[in-house]
């Protein structure tokens, strides 16, 4: 029997009435990778899949705006001074 996967234990585990009370755990607690909250100008890019300068230090990072989850961003293959993104997560 699985205890454990990555930072969660079987303690953490719900059941079949948390699903179907839609009581789930949110995504941006479940991701181990850097986030960042980010304004409605920065918002607008990120919606609209447009590469960033890769300012924040890391290789993968979840942007969040108003407790919205918007997209995954990854390093950028082709200049790893901008990153591109990986999965959008946004809901218009």
């Amino acid at each position: 029997t699985r205890t454990k996967q990555g930072k969660f234990s079987i303690n953490d585990c719900i059941n079949i009435e948390d699903i179907k009370e839609n009581n789930l755990i949110d995504i941006k607690d479940i991701l181990d990778i850097k986030k960042v909250i980010v304004d409605e100008n920065l918002k607008f890019k990120i919606i609209n899949g447009q590469l960033l300068d890769n300012i924040y230090n890391t290789d993968k990072i979840l942007f969040i705006n108003n407790n919205q989850v918007l997209a995954i961003y990854k390093t950028y293959e082709k200049d790893i001074k901008k990153i591109k993104p990986y999965i959008m997560l946004f809901k218009k």
